[in-house]
């Protein structure tokens, strides 16, 4: 005969287990609802603990858009769901949840359709990465800029290859490179990339002062500066009135030493949130491009001084030829005078 006491029992000891992990646990019967969740699920999706069972997800998470790491998006009987309820395991499958507005964020996911049960007909635990997947985004990135910034090729051809590679590979709307005019004293901007969704707004100026617009604080505090709400933000409204479709960036002064050498600016078109991450890489990288700016210099330099060298080589040529030139002349004249001595 059943116990409903120690069945009850038994179900109140799987829940607290189940609410002990810190991977989030679904349940989902034969229409795709979610019968089951555990803490970290409901903490996850936004469900309160007296939850009842969730709809079919598709619907749950309408106008979500859903894609692997590689961009290609998922369609939706490729879904863990769909593909457990046809009896299909599923295995760290990666999923990146696209939503307006806001921060791309990427999931692991492990699922096993269950059979013999009325009520589950497949489990899946989501453990979100996107930290992680940010931190080795982040530093594949860093290393990919430097292998750039060791091309012979010319300075603004590699910095233009360096912010679109910054912009692609880190999901920025839009990447500008700053300039430091020496004899200015200005920023005047170099170079300009965009996604083919997203354009910086066209009335944004090319040349700025310390202390202006996001470059310009950049530069004048010599530290990265995030900027939340480009509408809003006093700095970026002195740049320019309106920034729609681009929300939020980051401004990263590139160093040589104590000097400020120019700025990296990244765009986004998401409510983004500082975080020390991306600052931390980002000024990495800007150090990286402070390295090669200032290496491509020296190599100037250096051409430019082997040049004077040779233009006065040749005028100090051409100055003693002179002289030299009327004093063998007139040797020889003497030499052909008759009754001169030897």
């Amino acid at each position: 005969m059943n116990d409903p006491g120690g069945i009850a029992k038994q179900n109140h000891t799987l829940r607290a287990v189940l609410d002990s992990l810190d991977a989030a646990v679904v349940g989902c019967d034969d229409r795709g609802r979610a019968v089951l969740t555990n803490r970290s699920a409901r903490l996850l999706f936004g469900l309160s603990d007296d939850a009842g069972p969730v709809e079919h997800w598709d619907k749950r998470f309408s106008g979500f858009r859903f894609s692997d790491v590689r961009g290609d998006m998922i369609a939706a009987a490729d879904m863990p769901v769909p593909r457990l309820l046809r009896g299909e395991p599923v295995r760290d499958m990666i999923i990146v949840v696209h939503i307006d507005e806001t921060a791309d964020r990427t999931f692991r996911v492990h699922g096993t359709p269950v059979t013999g049960d009325d009520q589950l007909a497949a489990v899946i635990a989501v453990h979100e990465v996107t930290r992680e997947r940010r931190a080795q985004t982040l530093k594949e990135c860093e290393q990919e800029v430097s292998f750039l910034l060791a091309k012979p090729e010319p300075a603004d051809d590699v910095i233009a290859d360096t912010i679109e590679l910054i912009g692609r590979r880190l999901g920025w709307a839009a990447v500008d490179f700053w300039s430091l005019d020496q004899v200015g004293d200005v920023l005047r901007r170099k170079g300009c990339w965009a996604t083919d969704r997203n354009t910086l707004p066209c009335e944004l100026p090319d040349l700025l002062e310390q202390g202006v617009g996001i470059p310009g604080m950049a530069w004048d505090r010599g530290d990265p500066v995030w900027c939340t709400d480009l509408d809003s933000d006093p700095d970026a409204q002195r740049q320019a009135t309106s920034w729609l479709p681009l929300r939020a960036a980051l401004a990263v002064p590139i160093p040589s030493g104590a000097l400020v050498l120019g700025v990296l600016v990244c765009y986004s078109v998401n409510h983004e949130t500082p975080d020390d991450m991306r600052t931390a890489v980002m000024t990495g990288i800007s150090a990286h491009i402070g390295e090669f700016l200032e290496r491509r210099r020296a190599e100037q330099f250096a051409a430019e001084l082997e040049a004077t060298r040779d233009e006065y080589i040749a005028l100090v040529g051409h100055e003693l030829r002179t002289p030299l030139t009327s004093i063998q002349a007139n040797a020889d004249l003497l030499r052909e005078e008759p009754g001169m001595p030897a």
